[in-house]
């Protein structure tokens, strides 16, 4: 397993990997989380047929918060390692992050300007 912050870096690094000619160098099927419904029931199944019924193994490329981190169940071989490339930005609309950044400004607005090292943009 493979997590990208983001969908934009997971197809950047994957078609950066492919006209690298590094994904035909691996001894392993490559798998890209899809953003459509439809493909992903058939990436998934492709994936799990490498991993299970074939014992070949296989890397699956996915997006921190997307739809392989929150709704596959990793068991068994499915996911003997996992790699985590950036960490995704905060849902700024969130109403937790709202709160925090509004906390953190009022916190900070009271200190001396040479004081204020973390406020709600900062974090």
């Amino acid at each position: 397993m493979i997590f990208f912050p983001s969908y934009a870096l997971m197809n950047h690094s994957y078609n950066l990997w492919k006209s690298e000619d590094i994904l035909s160098k691996m001894d392993k099927k490559v798998y890209k989380e899809p953003q459509t419904a439809k493909e992903y029931q058939n990436v998934i199944k492709n994936y799990y047929k490498s991993v299970f019924d074939h014992k070949e193994g296989a890397i699956l490329m996915g997006v921190c918060r997307g739809r392989v981190s929150n709704s596959l169940e990793f068991r068994d071989n499915a996911a003997r390692c996992v790699i985590v490339v950036g960490i995704p930005q905060a849902n700024l609309t969130e109403p937790r992050v709202i709160l925090k950044k509004d906390y953190l400004d009022s916190k900070t607005r009271k200190l001396p300007e040479e004081s204020r090292v973390l406020n709600g943009n900062t974090w």
